[in-house]
């Protein structure tokens, strides 16, 4: 089950294709030897593993290391052997995964890992934990984070050439999949390429194994029969296939992760209750993140600045659950099919956000669970400037991306963060005038609606999901026809939390 972060407080099963944590046309694969020892296999041999037994080697990850010219390929325990000292188990207050060892004593791995944190724990296999190592820097459409640089660098294992693998190849899983251990060993599983992945507009590959994979495996390493990197696993598919970002993809993409990544925002902790603070509602939404507190306590949010029947609230908390407002559920209740009734009584009566008639919501918040907070206009009207004030610290998470101009014939590339859930474009468009709106991801699932001028979330917006297009077809694209003049909102989002994004406008 994917939480979405879809406005409205739905519950969405995305089932094809689950995290596990310029076009320059397809790649060809070329052909090679089945056994032949490629120059950059590590060495087996009395099971010495080589330059990757070498914990003072930061060496670059390019480099592929010393030939042995007298092995062929490995066995599973060689394989585990040789990658296994490389990879790390990391941890964050949310989720864990796996890292992998590069050069000068940083790692690679998966960003839906470690975002919306700036620090991770990292445990190398049998050693120490080292805390709060820093993100250096995120890149969303590939869902690669950069971290480090460790106290103590890991051993560094070869990186393949290109075009390394085949279809029908044997490939290994390396990774931390499903622990629970404070300081476990790396596991393997084995499969064989099954086929490749093009993603052109985000000019990235994806290899597809059937290698077993679970949670946690996220951001694992991918190695072919010589115990070289091909992959960084991130993904599953139809829970029957993995997929790993092409090492290669990996590699063109460090420098730039090096230098900071793509902006974000990350959580942040402590603070004293929030005075007054303005927030501005110029389209559909509104963000708060609540900090956590030890201590289960009730919280209250005031806003002024607006009828409280003219406000929803949702109140999502990190262990994947919610809470709901009883305006928000008569907005539900306008296009979902149920009454309002039907939505808050399989809520529960404690998910039940209570409202003042002063403009006070209140809810009880379990103890050290992070909250995001997002009020929706339940009722259309001219922008707004709310004020809020919170018994717990919050702070205000603007949209940079709101109300951003697309025109038609034009594209946009855009990252939804954790804490934005959303972005909003606007729309110029004339009455009877059809287009189509396409919303791709590298591998995400994405979804929009386009609200016409005058309205707001209901009956009247036109909502586009899971279109059978893109990896697992879970890419949005639908047309769209106009019934009056003015400026449409489109509001996307990504149904994992957080994912890069290309929105399209075209004539229908």
């Amino acid at each position: 089950m994917i939480r979405s972060r879809r406005p409205l407080g739905l519950l969405l099963v995305a089932a094809a294709l689950t995290a596990c944590a310029a076009d320059d046309g397809p790649r060809v694969i070329e052909s090679r030897p089945a056994t032949a020892p490629p120059d950059d296999a590590p060495a087996t041999s009395d099971g010495d593993t080589g330059d990757t037994g070498d914990t003072g080697d930061t060496g670059d990850a390019d480099d592929t290391g010393d030939a042995d010219d007298t092995g062929g390929e490995l066995s599973a325990k060689e394989v585990l052997d040789a990658v296994g000292p490389s990879v790390a188990f990391i941890a964050t207050e949310r989720a864990s995964g796996t890292a992998l060892a590069i050069e000068d004593g940083y790692l690679v791995t998966n960003a839906h890992i470690v975002v919306p944190f700036d620090v991770v724990d990292v445990t190398p296999p049998g050693g120490t934990t080292f805390t709060d190592i820093p993100v250096v820097g995120v890149d969303f459409d590939a869902d690669l984070a950069l971290i480090g640089p460790l106290p103590e660098p890991m051993p560094v294992i070869p990186a393949a050439g290109d075009d390394a693998v085949e279809a029908g190849d044997a490939v290994y899983l390396i990774g931390y999949p499903s622990e629970t251990e404070v300081s476990p060993d790396p596991t393997i599983s084995e499969g064989i390429v099954s086929r490749f992945r093009d993603v052109p507009d985000f000019d990235q590959r994806f290899i597809q194994t059937d290698a077993d994979i679970a949670g946690g495996q996220s951001g694992g390493a991918l190695v072919d029969a010589f115990g070289r990197v091909i992959g960084v696993s991130g993904l599953s598919l139809d829970e029957a296939f993995a997929l790993a970002l092409d090492m290669a993809d990996v590699r063109a993409r460090l420098d730039a992760l090096r230098a900071g990544g793509q902006p974000w925002t990350p959580l942040r902790d402590g603070g004293e209750p929030t005075a007054a603070i303005t927030v501005p509602m110029h389209l559909s939404n509104a963000r708060l993140e609540l900090m956590w507190a030890d201590a289960d306590e009730e919280i209250t949010i005031q806003v002024a600045g607006a009828a409280p029947s003219d406000l929803g609230i949702e109140v999502y908390l990190d262990d994947g659950t919610y809470l709901m407002s009883r305006s928000m559920a008569e907005v539900t209740a306008e296009w979902s099919g149920s009454t309002a009734e039907e939505i808050l009584d399989r809520l529960g009566a404690d998910r039940l956000i209570a409202t003042d008639p002063d403009g006070t919501f209140r809810f009880q918040l379990p103890a050290e669970l992070r909250a995001s907070v997002l009020l929706t206009r339940t009722a259309p009207g001219d922008p707004l400037a709310l004020q809020v004030t919170s018994s717990r610290p919050m702070r205000h998470v603007p949209d940079a991306d709101e109300g951003t101009p697309i025109t038609v014939g034009g594209r946009a590339r855009g990252v939804v963060e954790p804490l934005e859930w959303q972005d909003r474009y606007s729309l110029g468009l004339r009455a009877g005038q059809q287009v189509r709106i396409t919303l791709e991801s590298a591998a995400s699932d994405m979804a929009f609606y386009v609200i016409p001028p005058g309205s707001t979330y209901g009956p009247d917006a036109f909502f586009v999901d899971d279109s059978n297009i893109g990896i697992g077809g879970l890419d949005a694209e639908g047309v769209y026809t106009a019934e009056v003049d003015g400026l449409h909102e489109i509001v996307l989002w990504d149904n994992f939390g957080q994912a890069g994004y290309l929105l399209t406008v075209e004539e229908a």
